[in-house]
């Protein structure tokens, strides 16, 4: 028997096991990537709260009507400020806050963020609500972080379609006699839900992988440079060695990005993606 024959006969096995895994999870994705992620961060304060949402050209783009979309820089800046109401919300012991006047500034790396005030009385338990998810793609989230005035961190959620909502305490900070009551607008009555559970601190870097994981699950990209890795391993235990490497790195660069560490914009992202599987699969050849 030829010394190589063994190998062969592994490699073999292990490429067509890898490729009839592949088409499954492909026959079940429309999406040739991960739907988006943007970022959030609340700042609560003693008598206002600060919002920050920033996301992807792409996926503000979905937020505009369809005649707007692809047009004027500027008029989209102003549409998406008068649309804040419609994408962002929140209550504080169930009564809604009135947002203000919002900005809208295009960031390196071409992020859309938007900023917003919102006024609050003396109430302790505050809800965030994104409202923009039906207008997305599916499947997006949205990471946000909660942080005092001081910059502790209070909470912070991956939120998507079927869970938009964060609910956090308010820091215990100036003395509730101490600050104006002020007259809130009441929830209209269809859309009063029940007092959602206080969202408990989890691990940011758990958040992450889970979306790293996600990510790498319902992408054709990831896939394709996952199997150029795999198909001429002939151990199991490099497989699993490279498929946990490879989730790790990849909920590390999600980190770096949402965090503002490295900011690239999708027209240098998405080529060099593509680049890195030809790469691989000449290298295989």
């Amino acid at each position: 028997m030829h010394p190589y024959g063994a190998p062969a006969r592994s490699t073999c096995m292990l490429a067509r096991v890898l490729v009839g895994v592949m088409w499954l999870v492909l026959a079940g994705s429309v999406r040739a990537h991960d739907p988006g992620l943007s970022t959030g961060r609340i700042e609560i304060r003693s008598s206002d709260v600060v919002w920050t949402v920033a996301f992807a050209p792409t996926d503000a783009e979905w937020l505009l009507p369809l005649d707007q979309r692809g047009g004027d820089e500027a008029r989209q800046k102003t549409l998406l400020g008068q649309k804040a109401g419609e994408l962002l919300g929140a209550t504080e012991d169930g009564r809604a806050l009135v947002l203000g006047p919002t900005e809208v500034v295009v960031r390196p790396g071409d992020n859309v963020e938007l900023q917003t005030t919102l006024t609050r009385g003396p109430g302790r338990r505050l809800t965030f609500t994104l409202r923009c998810f039906p207008a997305l793609p599916a499947g997006h989230r949205h990471y946000v972080s909660v942080v005092s005035e001081a910059g502790e961190l209070l909470a912070e959620g991956l939120l998507h379609a079927r869970a938009p909502s964060l609910t956090v305490e308010a820091p215990a900070g100036v003395p509730p006699e101490a600050r104006p009551v002020l007259a809130a607008e009441p929830v209209p009555a269809a859309t009063v839900v029940p007092p959602a559970p206080v969202t408990p601190r989890r691990s940011g870097f758990l958040l992450f992988f889970h979306l790293g994981v996600e990510h790498i699950l319902v992408g054709y990209d990831h896939l394709l440079f996952l199997f150029g890795l795999l198909v001429v391993c002939t151990r199991w235990q490099t497989i699993a060695a490279i498929v946990t490497s490879f989730t790790i790195g990849h909920s590390l660069t999600l980190i770096l990005a949402t965090v503002g560490t490295v900011s690239l914009p999708g027209r240098v992202v998405e080529p060099a993606i593509a680049a890195s599987i030809v790469v691989i699969a000449l290298e295989n050849l």
